[in-house]
């Protein structure tokens, strides 16, 4: 297709960054913010960043409910796992992960700010959010 395109910009404004998956050499890192995507109401998103916010890598979005039923097929596949390998008697590597994690979290509990607003039990983030959104973040 020639000639009927019209490239549309994008805008984007990170409300919350949440947390940082990693960092690679080049700078950019893998992140998971709350970002509204041209004006409309935020979601979960998760992507790689450049240092400075400006460019970004293709990435996934999530609205409330999904985020929620993404942590949840997480938690019950940790509980699978851990449940695996008990039976088979070797030392269980979700075992390890939880208790970090409870580590982490005895550290960020000091912070309360550290504590994602849509993440706190029966709590829905304040951002007017509904279920009839857009699947795409465009």
């Amino acid at each position: 297709m020639t000639g009927d395109y019209e490239e549309r910009a994008v805008t984007f404004e990170i409300l919350e960054h949440i947390g940082v998956l990693g960092t690679f050499p080049t700078g950019w890192r893998r992140e998971v913010n709350f970002v509204s995507w041209n004006g409309a109401p935020g979601k979960y998103d998760i992507r790689e960043w450049s240092p400075d916010h400006e460019h970004m890598s293709r990435g996934l979005t999530f609205k409330e409910n999904e985020m929620r039923l993404l942590l949840e097929v997480m938690k019950r596949r940790r509980v699978s796992f851990d449940r695996s390998e008990e039976r088979q008697g070797s030392v269980s590597v979700a075992g390890q992960i939880a208790k970090m994690e409870s580590i982490a979290n005895d550290d960020a509990m000091q912070d309360a700010s550290e504590i994602p607003e849509g993440f706190q039990k029966g709590e829905e983030p304040a951002n007017g959010q509904s279920d009839g959104e857009s699947d795409t973040p465009f």
